[in-house]
């Protein structure tokens, strides 16, 4: 079922930097820019936003469901990195990505919060699947394919969301219980039921249970 979903995951035209085997960890990247001289930082702050900005703005997308809104989101978050990265502290079971999305999953809130709120104001609907379409059919597409996952997330709980949300991110269990406070237990439960619900959407939309 995951799978399914990453199948239409985001296709963001921003390079991807994937860490190879012999790379600096995250963790070491951190450390480099609490540690090293202003070309030392600038540098390990640059490798770990190229290796994160897309799954981060994918996670805010699919909570904001805005192309803007999750951008405005993902600079915010990545403001909060700088600002906070000094009190970083690699520990068993924390690794830097459950730290990165703890601030997103707080900056996010924010925004989505700000975001109904302004909507209830101006008596504006909840743009499930309206980013604005950019120009190239590429981007077209790729808007379309994050609208079509936030559109299947819509039927959850927001417990069961969140946690699905964090896997389409590639998240680990202990790193989502991190984030959202749990036991690993308690993620693996959501996503259970998650799945359950999610699968049972899909087969009625396909017209056959899947399988």
């Amino acid at each position: 079922m995951l799978a399914r979903l990453r199948s239409s995951q985001d296709q963001e035209p921003t390079q991807v930097v994937r860490h190879k085997s012999g790379d600096p960890t995250d963790a070491q990247l951190a450390e480099r820019i609490q540690r090293g001289d202003q070309s030392t930082r600038s540098a390990a702050f640059e490798e770990l936003y190229k290796r994160h900005l897309n799954t981060v703005f994918g996670y805010a997308f699919r909570r904001l469901g805005n192309r803007e809104a999750a951008e405005d989101a993902t600079s915010d978050i990545f403001r909060d990195v700088v600002r906070s990265i000094s009190k970083y502290q690699s520990v068993k079971d924390k690794t830097f990505r459950s730290w990165l999305f703890t601030i997103a999953h707080h900056v996010v809130a924010d925004h989505a919060a700000r975001l109904s709120r302004e909507r209830m104001y101006l008596g504006t609907p909840d743009p499930l699947a309206s980013d604005p379409a950019p120009s190239p059919v590429e981007e077209a597409i790729a808007a379309e394919e994050r609208s079509w996952i936030r559109a299947q997330l819509a039927i959850l709980s927001p417990r069961e969301r969140q946690v699905i949300e964090f896997d389409l991110t590639g998240m680990k269990t202990a790193e989502i219980a991190i984030v959202l406070g749990l036991d690993s237990g308690a993620v693996h439960t959501a996503r259970c039921r998650a799945l359950a619900r999610l699968q049972a959407h899909l087969g009625t939309l396909d017209g056959t249970p899947e399988k």
